[in-house]
């Protein structure tokens, strides 16, 4: 009996731990908030476009998502022409918030494309004031892209699915402002053809919009704006895509039309970058021709003639004329220039010391 008890292995029970309780503690007071969901008191159309992505939009709080959103939906609720000009007006009341916080981020390009559909029709339907508003706010638009911290200046591009998977594979490019596709034979500037600007899309959109305000002469108050005239000149440069500069020159040549618009363009700064124009290398000569038109209203007035002659016209036309003898429009819109200058002692020396009889006789005779 001994062996077998020696045998079994004795279990032993230990005894239970005793549990402390944690002492109770005092009641917490409660925490004081500010309240931000008082009432706003906004009497005013006018006091909505500031607050507009908080007030009337309560989604537009979440993280990255942009304002244009909401522009889009007044758009899309837009029943009048009331309602349309009120939302162009938010449009670039938005944009220039944009620009002056610095908060432009990809998130706007991406929202800026689902609005782009809205803004097209109006190049043909609004009133100049109302397509004024839209330039500005394509202007602080481009002037956030280059000020982004968040994005590299790039296309407008938008979500694209893909076939298997709800993630954002691709960008779509934005479309461009007209529809016709691109030949081979089209008249592109040969030194950007294969280097586009990534902001160029809104540059042609400023310049559309710019061409069309211009074709009305009720509107050529706007264009009375240094800054302004500054702007369409440079749009009128090589860096640029030849529709774009196409659209610009076609602005200042109908304000050429305006008097006191000849007086203050020959006093900005970059006006001399216009006479580029004519080295310009393109297929053919309708960029240079609208140049060339906007210089002869020019010298209506006798007194910008010397301007002109000092920038050299005579030898700008002189040279593209010889490599358009082909194109009677070309240089009819020439020959009406040389009609002005073509008796000064000056102009007939120069073009005799640039250019060899040979040439000169080719020119008339051909």
């Amino acid at each position: 009996m001994s062996n077998i008890l020696r045998n079994k292995k004795v279990i032993q029970v230990r005894d239970k731990k005793t549990k402390h309780f944690p002492r109770k503690l005092p009641p917490m007071e409660r925490p004081e908030t500010p309240r931000n969901d008082l009432r706003s008191e906004n009497s005013q159309r006018g006091s909505d476009l500031h607050n507009l992505s908080i007030s009337r939009f309560s989604y537009l709080n979440e993280e990255k998502v942009s304002v244009f959103r909401a522009i889009k939906e007044l758009f899309e609720e837009s029943k009048n022409s009331d309602d349309l000009a009120y939302a162009v007006q938010s449009f670039e009341a938005e944009s220039r918030n944009l620009c002056e916080s610095n908060s432009f981020t990809s998130c706007d390009l991406v929202e800026y494309r689902q609005l782009y559909p809205f803004l097209t029709p109006l190049i043909k339907t609004a009133p100049g004031p109302i397509l004024f508003q839209m330039v500005n706010a394509l202007r602080y638009i481009l002037k956030a892209i280059e000020s982004s911290k968040d994005i590299k200046p790039k296309e407008p591009a938008t979500p694209k699915p893909g076939k298997s998977s709800s993630r954002l594979k691709k960008l779509e490019r934005l479309p461009p402002l007209d529809s016709e596709p691109k030949t081979q034979g089209s008249n592109e500037d040969l030194s950007t053809n294969a280097k586009e600007l990534p902001t160029e899309h809104f540059n042609k959109f400023i310049a559309v919009l710019l061409v069309k305000i211009s074709s009305d002469k009720a509107n050529d108050e706007i264009f009375l704006n240094p800054d302004l005239i500054t702007t369409i000149i440079s749009l009128t440069g090589p860096s640029h895509k030849v529709k774009t500069r196409m659209y610009a020159i076609t602005t200042i040549k109908n304000e050429t039309h305006n008097s006191n618009f000849r007086k203050l363009l020959v006093k900005i700064s970059n006006f001399s970058d216009l006479f580029s124009i004519f080295n310009s290398t393109t297929d053919g000569p309708e960029l240079l021709e609208a140049c060339a038109i906007t210089m002869r209203n020019l010298i209506n007035d006798s007194e910008y003639v010397n301007i002109v002659v000092k920038n050299n016209i005579h030898v700008l036309l002189f040279s593209s004329m010889l490599k358009f003898t082909d194109n009677s429009k070309y240089c009819y819109a020439c020959f009406r220039i040389f009609t002005k200058i073509s008796g000064r002692d000056d102009v007939r020396q120069s073009l005799f010391k640039t250019f060899s009889e040979n040439a000169i006789l080719t020119l008339f005779f051909t």
